[in-house]
């Protein structure tokens, strides 16, 4: 599993990430990059999760992958690496924090 938190550095606007990934999914290259890594070998699922709670508001990214192979093909693709690269610079513009990580999850 590729995933990446997102979380405001500031709760002022709690709508800001509602608003940015809005931004995201709007932007033309979205839906033919996400329809690429769909129909990558070995891909399962992309989900989108924003939770609010009493500690504020904050996205979790999940992009995952049915083996390790098919994961590492994706990490070693540049186009995706140059995406998530983008995505964490455009988050920090906007005063959100980024954090990406690669996780091995064992069924």
């Amino acid at each position: 599993i590729k995933q990446a938190q997102f979380k405001p550095r500031t709760d002022v606007d709690r709508d800001i990430l509602v608003k940015f990934f809005l931004n995201i999914t709007g932007h033309s290259m979205y839906r033919p990059i996400v329809d690429e890594m769909c129909a990558s070998p070995g891909f399962v699922k992309k989900e989108l999760q924003v939770i609010d709670d009493a500690s504020g508001t904050r996205a979790i990214s999940r992009i995952a992958f049915g083996d390790e192979d098919s994961f590492n093909t994706y990490l070693a693709h540049e186009g995706y690496q140059s995406t998530w690269e983008y995505l964490a610079i455009m988050a920090d513009t906007e005063g959100i924090d980024c954090e990406v990580t690669n996780l091995i999850v064992e069924e």
